[in-house]
């Protein structure tokens, strides 16, 4: 075990202790709730789904219409695209919170549970982003850290190397 094991194990063992002490009711309220983590999430949303949605063939009829100004007709749907979503971000962790924090003892078994996945998934996404963005920076800074992630029993050299982050992210 490396160093870069036990720094992996103590993120993992505090994110999964978050995620049975605060549940999954924070964990929703914390990133999609607040004003700038609600925010961030409606762009990612938005982004991922905005290729979706412009490829709707009324969509496209109403562009074909107006195709003078292809610029103004995409930003529209851009901002109509992220009221509805934030709509629906709201509406959604109003109703799951609700429903996580009531006192039954499914809901909150389930909220405990859901909250340890969360959590746990929550350090990992966010360490697969930063292996990305050392990735991205290459030369000597991405030799050394991968040096530093090798050997360990994890295996987070291998992890490094092959990134599911980078498909989303390319």
């Amino acid at each position: 075990m490396n160093a870069a094991d036990g720094i992996a194990l103590a993120l993992l063992v505090i994110f999964a202790i978050l995620g049975i002490v605060l549940g999954f009711s924070r964990w929703i309220k914390f990133f999609c709730k607040g004003l700038i983590f609600g925010t961030i999430f409606s762009i990612i949303v938005c982004y991922f789904i905005f290729g979706w949605v412009s490829g709707w063939g009324f969509i496209q009829n109403s562009f074909m219409k107006i195709s003078s100004m292809n610029w103004l007709n995409y930003t529209i749907l851009a901002i109509v695209l992220f009221i509805v979503v934030s709509l629906i971000r709201w509406l959604v962790v109003k109703l799951l919170s609700g429903i996580f924090e009531s006192k039954n003892i499914v809901c909150r078994v389930l909220n405990k549970t859901l909250g340890f996945i969360f959590w746990v998934a929550t350090i990992i996404a966010l360490v697969l982003i930063v292996f990305q963005i050392i990735y991205w920076i290459g030369g000597s800074t991405a030799e050394s850290f991968y040096n530093w992630l090798d050997g360990g029993f994890m295996r987070l050299e291998w992890l490094f190397d092959h990134n599911p982050v980078a498909g989303f992210l390319s």
